[in-house]
This record gives structure tokens, C-alpha cells and sequence, in this order.
């Protein structure tokens, strides 16, 4: 049996042999010049340029190229194929019969100048793609016969102003309606029991939607940078809000949630700049991490149930003694964390920037990752003595700390910078301490990721320009001092690293580890020794234009850059 499978993508007219008796799936879904498909054949047979099975009863392709913008499908047609339609840019106006059964995956997308279809009663499943990137699509009828409609089906179709999902519909898929910017009214099946992944995603036009009570799980991203959505009501019988589901949604001002939702997880309403109060009920077990980060309106967080309470609106987990979230709309300076708090959750101090001080009970252990992340007035900070657990990025963005106190048997400061114990590690350079040069204790073997770190911010000035390595150094990797944008030298003499005009190498010269991201030298010689470069050895530096690789080694350097190299490569 001959089969199809390729053709040449530039023609304009296709003629079919008479012995094809199968043709693949995709080999016309990237002919996008095509304005004619010539065939009459036992197996398949063309009218007016569109292919058809034989029997007329699957309407295989119609050319892209072909003129007309309007184009009524034969009642003889049951199936129309996977990709039958797609970029087929004049079309307008499409037709279809009661006679159509099934609609193949991405058949009608990139028709960039479709304006409305109306789908027959006969219709139960729309595939996936469908209707991707119709973009001139403004509306569509969809039957009371579906029961399903897959993944990115109408996904860009940036015309589409409203959509009513039929009560039949119990099954969509993830991205659905996600960058459909000009939707403004949705009307959701009574049969739907969630909301998938990204469903409505950046649709960013929609200003109020309510769930029916069919609805029991909202799944990640539903409904993430809707910027316009300010109302929505939740169905009563909703048991989860996913991660991200409402992320940065930033004129919701309020929500209820229902008595009977259970769990809300990783950053559900980060990003929620407009939300100023939220009321969790009695039947909440879990709260994900960063839920309520960077909700800057944030004033006050309610709960009080077996699992959760708050204190103040300062929101704490019962079961594990954590601080889970200080909202970020609170205009304190001091805060005391209560005494008997064992942890400080991750995020829980982000972004609260008119915090000045905190002051930690001698009951906390452990900090989180990001714990105090962005408090950029921050200045010190005593950390207890029980302390046995410090993330790398409890202080990240922490732009005026000054200094870090600590004496505990896990962790200890010398002169406001944070080391293990045992001094072998340097745990955390505060952003704020101003230095020109560090000289890094002798007793230090490595620096923990994102130990040093600073950005051109307008609360501090440049932090630490020059570092000093200890002969006891032996680890440092390319993301080691990756956010330390003020950093201009690094100096290094041991068995293990070495510098050479502030750039760090291995001790054999062979690699180049780091170049040092504040450096202002707008060209940089690679040395003829090098035979690797890490690969962040030169990531985001603003100053740098061009790199000089050594002569006649250009394609093996070529691919020591990742693929987004901004750099110019030259050669001696």
C-alpha cells in the first residue's frame, strides 16, 4: 500500500498519484502555500482544490492559499481530518453540514481570519487545538450535544468575546480559553466538576465569573493574570484551589470561600494586589506555600479551626507552629513574633517593606526559604539561639540589612555576616553591609548558593565590590555569586582556584568559572589556556559586549555559550 508521507512544503498545486492509497496524518500541515490539491483516484478525489476521501465522506485538506473567504463543507462530509483547515488565512465564513460527526485535532487552527463558525447538533467532542490562534474568531455556537472538549482548543483566540459551555459539556481540557484577551463573559456547564490547568488563563478582559456548585476542584493557573476579573463566586461545593489558580488576578478585591473547601495551594492568590482582607473557614486544612504572597493590599488574614489561626491577622499553622503568612498590606515597623513559633514558613515576611525590625522568640528553629524575602527596610536582625535550619534565601532581596546576629550551636556572625558553626561555610552576606573589599574568614571551604547577593535597587548602595578567597576555599561553582550584580573582582590563590585580573579559574587555568557580573569592561580576552567555560560564567553582565575567543578555536568555544548568549564572539 503506498502511503503519503512527505511532500515539499513550497508548492503551490499538489497533484496526487492514483496509487496513494493512504496519506499521513501531518503531510500537509505545514504546507502553507498550497492552492490546489489535484487528485481523482479510487482512494481520493479533489473538488475545486479541496481533497476528500473518495467516498466524500472525510475532508482530508483544504489549501491554505486558496482564494475565497467563504466555503460551505458538502452534507456528504462526516469527518473532517486533523489539520483540514489549518492557516487557511482568506477563509471567513465556514459552513458546515448535520451531516458532520467528528472534527479532527487542530482542523481548524491559525485560520487567522475566521470570524464565526456554527457547529451542528451532531458535534459531541471538540479535539485538542481545534480552534488555536483563530484570532479573528468572535464567536462561536456550540451544541447542546457536546460532552467534551480538549486541551487548547480555543487557546489565542483573542476575538472571542463570550462563550456559553452547554450543560452536556463534562469534560475540558487544560489551557482551553487561556489567552482569549478579549472574553468578557463566560457561561460554565452545570456538569463540569473542576477547572482545568490554565482554562481561562490571561484572559484578561474577563471581569466577573461564577462557578456552578457542580464545581468541586480548581486546578493550577485556572484562572491566573485575569488583570480585570474583580468578582467571583465560588462554587459551595468546592474542595481545592490549586496552585497559582488565581495568581496574580490584580483587581480581585474580595472572595468568598465556601465552608467545605479543604485545601489551597502553592501561591493561589499570589499576585492578588487588590485583595484586602480574606476570611478562611472553618473546614481549611492546608494552605500551600506563598499563598498570599505579594498582595500588597493585604491587611488581614481571618481563621481560627483546629488546623489554622491568626493572631492580628498574622496567619499561623497550629499543628507544625509556623508563621505562615504576615500580610503584606500591614504598615507596622516592629513586629514580635509570638513566642512558641518553631517556624518561619516560606514566605511569610515576603514583601512586607515597611517592616524595620522583627524580633524572633528564643522558640524558632528554622527559617524557610524566602522567609524575609524583599523586606527591603529590614535593617538587623537577632536570630534565637535554638536556630538549627537557615535557607539560603531567607534574607534574599533584603536590600538594607546591615548585619545578622547569631551565637547558636548551628550557626554563628562575625561582624554581621552569617557562617555555620564551624565557620566552614558562609551562609549569608547581608545585601546592606557596604564593603570594598571582603576578606573571606580562613577557615571557609565553601559559600552557599545566593550567600552574596545584590541588585541596583533604591534602598542601598552597591554591596561587597571585591572578594577575597581563602587558601581553604575547594567549591565554587558558576551560580555561586550569580546575583551579586555589584560584584567586580574576585581574588584567589589556592590549589583549587585561581584569579587572573579578578576573573575566578580552576588552579590549572583549564576553566573559567566566573566572571564577575558588576565588572564594567565592555570586552573580555579569554586566555589561551582556557579549554572550558562554565556554563553561567558570564551571566547578565550589562557591561559586556564582546568576548575574544582564542584563535582558530572558535567552534569548540561556540558551544560553551548557551543558546541565549547575548555576547559578541570574535576570535583573535
Amino acid at each position: 500500500m503506498e502511503t503519503l508521507e512527505k511532500i515539499d512544503k513550497s508548492l503551490t498545486v499538489c497533484k496526487i498519484s492514483t496509487t496513494v492509497q493512504d496519506i499521513s496524518e501531518k503531510v500537509f500541515s505545514s504546507c502553507d502555500s498550497l492552492e490546489s490539491i489535484e487528485c481523482d483516484s479510487d482512494y481520493f478525489k479533489s473538488i475545486d482544490g479541496v481533497l476528500f476521501t473518495a467516498d466524500y465522506k472525510t475532508l482530508v485538506r483544504y489549501p491554505p492559499k486558496k482564494n475565497g473567504t467563504d466555503y460551505v463543507v458538502p452534507n456528504s462530509v462526516v469527518n473532517i481530518g486533523s489539520y483540514a483547515f489549518r492557516n487557511c488565512e482568506f477563509l471567513e465564513h465556514i459552513i458546515l453540514p448535520d451531516s458532520l460527526i467528528n472534527i479532527g485535532e487542530s482542523a481548524f487552527s491559525r485560520c487567522k481570519s475566521l470570524q464565526d463558525i456554527i457547529l451542528p447538533d451532531s458535534i459531541t467532542k471538540i479535539c485538542r487545538d481545534t480552534f488555536m490562534l483563530c484570532q479573528s474568531l468572535k464567536k462561536i455556537k456550540l451544541p447542546n450535544s457536546l460532552t467534551e472538549i480538549g486541551n487548547s482548543a480555543f487557546m489565542y483566540c483573542k476575538a472571542l468575546q463570550e462563550i456559553d459551555l452547554p450543560n452536556t459539556l463534562s469534560e475540558i481540557g487544560s489551557c482551553i480559553f487561556s489567552n482569549c484577551s478579549s472574553l468578557r463573559r463566560i457561561n460554565i456547564s452545570v456538569s463540569l466538576n473542576y477547572i482545568p490547568k490554565y482554562a481561562f488563563a490571561n484572559c484578561s478582559k474577563l471581569k466577573r465569573i461564577t462557578l456552578p456548585n457542580s464545581i468541586k476542584h480548581i486546578e493550577s493557573g485556572a484562572f491566573s493574570r485575569c488583570n480585570f476579573l474583580r468578582e467571583i463566586k465560588l462554587s459551595k461545593e468546592l474542595i481545592d484551589i490549586d496552585s497559582s489558580a488565581f495568581s496574580s488576578c490584580k483587581l480581585l478585591n474580595e472572595i468568598e470561600l465556601p465552608n467545605g473547601i479543604e485545601s489551597i495551594n502553592d501561591g493561589a492568590f499570589w499576585g492578588c494586589e487588590s485583595l484586602e482582607t480574606i476570611s478562611l473557614p472553618n473546614s481549611i486544612q492546608h494552605i500551600g506555600n506563598n499563598t498570599f504572597g505579594f498582595c500588597p493590599s493585604l491587611e488581614k488574614i481571618e481563621c481560627d479551626n483546629e488546623y489554622y489561626y491568626t493572631v492580628d491577622g498574622v496567619l499561623f499553622d497550629k499543628k507544625d507552629k509556623k508563621l505562615v503568612r504576615y500580610p503584606q498590606g500591614r504598615t507596622e515597623r516592629k513586629y514580635t513574633i509570638p513566642n512558641g513559633i518553631l517556624i518561619i514558613g516560606q514566605a511569610a515576611f515576603g514583601n512586607c517593606c515597611d517592616l524595620e525590625e522583627i524580633i524572633l522568640p528564643e522558640s524558632v528553629k528554622i527559617l524557610k526559604s524566602d522567609a524575609f524575602h524583599s523586606c527591603s527596610k529590614l535593617k538587623s536582625i537577632k536570630l534565637p539561639n535554638q536556630i538549627s535550619s537557615i535557607a539560603p534565601s531567607a534574607f534574599f532581596y533584603c536590600w538594607d540589612l546591615k548585619g545578622i546576629e547569631c551565637d547558636s550551636p548551628f550557626f554563628k556572625s562575625i561582624n554581621g555576616v552569617l557562617f555555620t558553626a564551624d565557620l566552614k561555610t558562609l551562609v549569608c552576606y547581608p545585601q546592606g553591609k557596604g564593603c570594598d573589599n571582603y576578606v573571606v574568614p580562613d577557615s571557609v571551604t565553601n559559600i552557599a548558593e545566593d550567600a552574596f547577593c545584590s541588585f541596583v535597587s533604591p534602598w542601598t548602595a552597591d554591596s561587597c565590590k571585591r572578594i577575597t578567597l581563602p587558601k581553604s576555599i575547594n567549591e565554587i561553582t558558576d551560580t555561586t555569586f550569580e546575583h551579586h550584580k555589584s560584584l567586580k573582582w574576585i581574588e584567589c590563590d589556592n590549589e583549587h582556584y585561581k584569579s587572573i585580573d579578578g576573573v575566578l579559574f580552576t588552579a590549572d587555568c583549564k576553566t573559567l568559572v566566573y566572571y564577575p557580573r558588576g565588572r564594567e569592561d565592555s570586552q573580555y580576552i579569554i586566555p589561551d589556556t582556557v579549554t572550558k567555560i562554565e556554563n553561567r560564567a558570564f551571566a547578565s553582565n550589562s557591561y559586556l559586549r564582546k568576548i575574544i575567543i582564542p584563535k582558530g578555536r572558535m567552534e569548540d568555544f561556540i558551544e560553551m555559550f548557551p543558546e541565549d548568549n547575548e555576547y559578541e564572539l570574535a576570535e583573535a
